[in-house]
C-alpha cells in the first residue's frame, strides 16, 4: 500500500480484510543484470510499460465492475475513487489517469514472479551456464533442475515445465550415476 500518512495507512488497515488487491501480469521484453549481492539493475521496455499499463486499466475496471466501493492503484500518489460516489465520466478519467502514469524511479512497487533464466541451459559454454543435460558446465556432476535453466521467460506459469525440466534432468543424473557405478 501507498505511504501516505499515518491516519491514512491506520485507516487503510482497518479496511484491510475488505480488501482486494489484483496485480497485473506481464511477459517482460526487458533484461536486466546482477552484478552483485547489492546492484541489480533492469531495463523496463516501451512495450513492456504499455503492457502493464494496459493490464492495469483492465484489473481496475475489473474491481469496479465487481461492485467495489472505492478503487486504486499501489502508486505512490495513493489516489483512490469512491467508485459508487463517482459518475461514469469521473471514473473513465480516474481510470484512465492512473493506468497511463509512467512506471520510473520507484513510483509504484513492481514485483517479479517466477524468475527464469539466469543459469541458461544450452550448447554452448561461453552462452549457456548448464548443458541440455542440465550438468553445470563449470562443475561436474553439479546439475540445475529449476525454472534458471531456462532459455528465456515464458510468459505464462512455468510449474509444469519445472516438473519436466527437473523429471529429465533427474533421467540425467540417473544416467551418470549408473555410468559411475559400472565403472566402479
Amino acid at each position: 500500500m501507498p505511504w501516505i500518512s499515518g491516519t491514512d495507512m491506520k485507516n487503510r488497515m482497518v479496511k484491510f480484510s475488505r480488501t482486494a488487491h489484483i496485480f497485473a501480469l506481464a511477459r517482460d521484453k526487458g533484461s536486466g543484470k546482477i552484478t552483485s549481492e547489492t546492484n541489480i539493475s533492469y531495463k523496463l521496455e516501451d512495450s513492456d510499460q504499455e503492457n502493464l499499463s494496459k493490464g492495469l486499466e483492465k484489473v481496475m475496471r475489473i474491481l469496479a465492475a465487481a461492485g467495489a466501493e472505492e478503487i486504486g492503484t499501489l502508486h505512490n500518489t495513493g489516489r483512490v475513487l469512491k467508485v459508487k460516489q463517482a459518475s461514469e465520466e469521473e471514473l473513465e478519467r480516474f481510470v484512465k489517469e492512473e493506468s497511463l502514469r509512467p512506471l520510473q524511479k520507484l513510483s509504484a512497487p513492481i514485483g517479479s514472479a517466477h524468475q527464469m533464466g539466469s543459469c541458461r541451459m544450452g550448447v554452448d559454454p561461453k552462452t549457456s551456464a548448464v548443458n541440455p543435460k542440465g550438468e553445470t558446465w563449470e562443475v561436474e556432476g553439479l546439475f540445475l533442475a529449476d525454472s534458471s535453466v531456462f532459455p528465456t521467460a515464458l510468459g505464462v506459469n512455468p510449474m509444469v515445465t519445472i516438473q519436466a525440466i527437473a523429471y529429465c534432468t533427474a533421467q540425467s543424473v540417473l544416467e551418470v550415476l549408473g555410468q559411475k557405478k559400472s565403472n566402479i
